[in-house]
């Protein structure tokens, strides 16, 4: 049986590896456009998704590894190709 922590269901049952449930369900994220450009904190996704810091860590990683994610050390994890830079003169370049 699906249990529904927060907004994220992780199925107990599921031969999959709950960190891989995890990423799956970010990436529907993604692609809906209901995640980013700023990705939840690892705490803040573990405790919507019931899971614990490092399988959530394991998660994030692999979306990493796909290139689907960034982590911008002392800022934080985006969704890659979500970025907005912006200058000093508060201009994006454009």
């Amino acid at each position: 049986m699906a249990r529904y922590c927060g907004r994220v269901k992780i199925d107990p049952d599921s031969p999959e590896h709950p960190y891989v449930q995890l990423a799956g369900l970010l990436r529907e994220r993604r692609s809906g456009g209901t995640i980013g450009p700023r990705v939840p904190s690892i705490m803040g996704l573990a405790e919507e998704s019931g899971l614990s810091a490092a399988t959530v860590k394991r998660a994030l990683g692999l979306l990493r590894e796909e290139g689907m994610i960034v982590s911008v050390p002392g800022r934080g994890t985006f969704v890659a190709g979500r970025l907005t830079v912006r200058f000093v003169d508060g201009t994006d370049g454009s």
